[in-house]
């Protein structure tokens, strides 16, 4: 994170919130890095139980998806304002 394709991190974010899914909400934070071409990048692990969903699952339990979902966040910001 904030490393990657010769990018260079100049800000280090923690953002806390409340995120809502399936009718329910939950304390969330997760850190996020603005690199200096202005990208903004960065992920949150939230797992599916936790917000009361049933892990996805097929071909009668033979295929199953975990619980924590990784979410990344990949963000080219307008440096032109």
């Amino acid at each position: 994170m904030g490393e990657g394709h010769g990018r260079r991190a100049l800000h280090h974010l923690t953002v806390t919130g409340e995120l809502r899914l399936m009718m329910n909400s939950r304390p969330l934070t997760f850190e996020l890095d603005l690199s200096d071409d202005g990208r903004l990048t960065g992920s949150a692990v939230v797992a599916q139980t936790g917000w009361g969903m049933k892990p996805y699952t097929a071909l009668f339990g033979a295929l199953k998806v975990a619980d924590d979902v990784r979410v990344e966040i990949d963000v080219a910001l307008d440096q032109s304002r």
